[in-house]
């Protein structure tokens, strides 16, 4: 290596000679290490069933009429604000009448809107439910009958609540532990 003087500071010159030398020994060695900052975590949302306040309630329900199933299924409410609800409507035909030869036949018609939801509120044990059916009666379906039911029911895990209305209308509720 030379050194000169220039000006007042001490400058060192490198020959190319010595480059090589110094090249040869670097291709030997490894790099040194490069240092990378890692990438800002990634946080996922909590899952809806991590949250005790959205989490969705499993319910069954059995709706019956005279003791005749109209409908049974399970239903799933959002807490504490999430309603679910079921709605069918059946049409069908008769038994044959006298009357159904000018009419060309007499309908049954049966219509069920089901809701049930958390109360407002409460805690997740409180439930309002709405029930309204509707169906055909008298000979040759010469009217129909509705009722409704509205309450507010508590309902424990592995609870079970029925609750009966007019028309013999009941509607059973249960929750699994």
């Amino acid at each position: 290596m030379m050194k000169a003087l220039i000006g007042w500071g001490l400058v060192s010159l490198v020959l190319p000679s010595t480059m090589a030398v110094a090249a040869e020994q670097d291709a030997s060695s490894p790099p040194p290490p490069v240092r990378v900052s890692p990438p800002p975590p990634i946080v996922a949302p909590a899952a809806r069933s991590e949250l005790n306040d959205e989490a969705a309630i499993p319910v069954s329900v059995r709706i019956e009429r005279d003791s005749a199933l109209v409908w049974a299924g399970m239903l799933r409410v959002g807490s504490p604000y999430g309603n679910a609800s079921f709605t069918q409507s059946k049409v069908d035909y008769a038994e044959p009448c006298e009357e159904a030869a000018r009419n060309r036949g007499e309908r049954s018609n049966e219509r069920l809107n089901f809701t049930i939801g958390s109360v407002r509120g409460e805690p997740t044990e409180q439930f309002q439910i709405n029930l309204d059916l509707t169906w055909t009666t008298g000979a040759c379906g010469g009217g129909t009958s509705s009722v409704g039911l509205r309450r507010t029911v508590t309902v424990k895990p592995g609870g079970k609540v029925r609750e009966e209305g007019e028309g013999g209308v009941s509607v059973t509720l249960m929750r699994s532990k």
